[in-house]
């Protein structure tokens, strides 16, 4: 009888070391990335009617030259529960405002994808 014993932790090791050198995202990197993907459908008008009014840039909330309204920033409504902090509209609003301008200036779906892979 063969011993099918493995040891967690060093698959875990070698499986993580093994993707960082393929280059692969993890999968909270994947989850990341294709949160920003769809942020960035929702403002470009590129996903079903339903979902283009989840954002609201905050020049749209009110008229006061800030920092947030310069960088052209989502506007953030604190949740009130752990509930909420986990919405599409609160994690995607933050993960949006924590991208680099370049990246969210970009022209083209394809183009956004690309910029963000590089960050």
């Amino acid at each position: 009888m063969v011993n099918l014993h493995l040891d967690v932790g060093i698959m875990c090791h070698k499986i993580s070391d093994m993707i960082s050198q393929l280059g692969w995202m993890t999968a909270k990197e994947r989850f990341d990335f294709h949160r920003a993907c769809w942020v960035y459908k929702c403002l470009n008008s590129l996903t079903p009617s339903y979902l283009l009014e989840t954002f609201t840039p905050v020049d749209a909330v009110h008229n006061y030259g800030t920092r947030a309204q310069v960088k052209n920033n989502l506007f953030i409504k604190c949740p009130k529960t752990k509930a909420g902090a986990r919405t599409f509209a609160y994690s995607g609003a933050v993960a949006w405002n924590a991208l680099g301008e370049e990246v969210r200036v970009a022209s083209s779906l394809g183009a956004f994808r690309r910029l963000y892979q590089r960050k």
